[in-house]
């Protein structure tokens, strides 16, 4: 870690973080398994089910979101900022625990920002879902810029803690320390999550894994690609700030990154920071273009709601509001985005696969409090 809070006043150790990896599991078998030992005693049981393998016609079923944090069930801490909806997101990602192969949480998770003590209520908060289900996760703002960090950009939204208890506490598939992006196969899909907060640009290590990795992926096994990183690369925003502005970074993500999602088929890109949802044409260099990428905004899991738009909306936007969701669904034939137990349809619209002969169809919901 590198700056205050998180080296000073806002440290609490951690104890020790154990990892392990397991082999030979047999494919969409359920394991359970308990944490601890004989002197200080055993957790409840936990149970998950080995990941299915890349194939054409499995279903893999996904929940997706960012910008989330914790909450307390009384808002007893929150009475400036209301963040109960983090607790409804939770409430229903544990609802549909059963019904979901991979969570996906865009960046921006806990908002500890220098506060260990945070990170511990935020695991406390998703156990029930993430002891059972793979928790995969973006490095967002919230997690890694700090000034003299050798980020991206230079603010303090970490609170000095510059990725380090991320990186920890979410052992990803990364290629090495601080480089947080990497790739999995799901089923019938393959994921490949950025970071937005390192640099992307042509020759830099991210950019030179992201095309090698889009390159090598295998459609005729994983014919869905999907792509995510945290700062929008499509975003109805009137932020303009130099340099981390919403339209700033954008501007950038469509320079360098976007030509990679297009030449290698990137069906759906996920995003979040902008707290709102937001969904777009398939659009490649701000047109609406058939068979190209949809974006998704889905910065809507818990903090204050984000409404600094435009009165009139860019022409590549296809639907735009402020609810607080969780975004859920599934591969090939159905991926749902935000949903609930009040089943009420907010948006909908149906991607085809190169015949038609796959489709992916995303619904929306609000979610009831609960």
């Amino acid at each position: 870690m590198c700056g205050s809070p998180a080296i000073d006043f806002g440290y609490r150790d951690p104890g020790l973080l154990h990892k392990a990896k397991l082999s030979g599991l047999q494919p969409g078998l359920t394991y359970y398994y308990t944490c601890g030992d004989q002197q200080f005693g055993w957790s409840q049981e936990f149970s998950f089910r080995a990941a299915m393998p890349a194939f054409f016609e499995t279903t893999t079923r996904v929940s997706a979101f960012g910008d989330m944090g914790v909450a307390e069930l009384d808002d007893s801490r929150q009475i400036v900022s209301p963040e109960q909806p983090a607790i409804n997101t939770t409430r229903l990602l544990n609802y549909y625990r059963d019904e979901t192969d991979v969570v996906l949480h865009i960046g921006d998770i806990a908002y500890a920002v220098g506060y260990a003590a945070t990170w511990e209520e935020f695991f406390d908060q998703v156990q029930s879902v993430a002891a059972n289900v793979p928790y995969m996760v973006c490095i967002g703002n919230h997690e890694r810029d700090f000034p003299g960090s050798n980020g991206l950009f230079n603010g303090t939204d970490s609170g000095g803690e510059c990725g380090v208890p991320h990186e920890r506490r979410f052992p990803m598939p990364r290629p090495a320390l601080d480089q947080a992006w990497y790739g999995f196969d799901y089923g019938s899909a393959h994921f490949v999550l950025m970071s937005t907060e390192h640099f992307f640009y042509p020759g830099s290590p991210q950019y030179q894994f992201l095309e090698t990795h889009l390159k090598a992926v295998d459609r005729t096994r994983t014919p869905w690609l999907i792509f995510a990183g945290h700062r929008p690369m499509y975003i109805d925003s009137t932020n303009y700030d130099i340099p981390a502005g919403d339209q700033t970074v954008a501007r950038e993500l469509r320079k360098y990154v976007e030509p990679l999602l297009n030449e290698y088929r990137v069906d759906v890109a996920f995003w979040g920071h902008h707290h709102s949802y937001q969904r777009t044409c398939p659009v490649y260099q701000e047109h609406c273009t058939e068979g190209a990428t949809t974006h998704i905004v889905i910065g809507m899991a818990g903090k204050g709601l984000s409404k600094n738009v435009f009165a009139q909306r860019p022409s590549w936007i296809e639907y735009l509001d402020y609810e607080h969701w969780d975004c859920r669904g599934s591969l090939p034939m159905l991926l749902r985005s935000p949903s609930s137990i009040s089943e009420m349809t907010m948006d909908g619209f149906t991607i085809l696969w190169c015949s038609g002969n796959r489709r992916v169809t995303i619904l929306l919901y609000t979610p009831p409090m609960m």
